[in-house]
């Protein structure tokens, strides 16, 4: 099973400092139990939305994608479950994070 996790931006007024742990211990527990596990940090990297279609477009299938988000990012959290359902048809879509 392929399974892509996604960091979304956040504080874009801000530089990201660290990785969010919770995305990391999620993904070395599945990359444990045999999962094939990607992370696509959007967060550091500061992608503007095309180069986010991109970037995705070029994962090829995955059959499960987490998202991790907060309250303050939820308009584009919505914006790109609209474009992960185009680019990941057959994928099952998970919203995670802290609230």
């Amino acid at each position: 099973m392929k399974i892509l996790l996604i960091n979304v931006p956040i504080r874009e007024s801000d530089f990201p400092r660290n990785f969010p742990i919770g995305l990391g211990i999620i993904a070395q527990l599945l990359e444990d139990n045999g999962y094939k596990v990607m992370v696509e940090d959007i967060n550091a990297h500061r992608y503007q939305p095309q180069e986010v279609l991109g970037v995705l477009e070029k994962v090829g299938p995955v059959d499960v994608v987490g998202v991790s988000g907060l309250v303050s990012t939820y308009s584009y959290q919505k914006w790109l479950f609209s474009q992960l359902r185009r680019i990941f048809p057959g994928a099952f879509l998970i919203a995670g994070g802290r609230h």
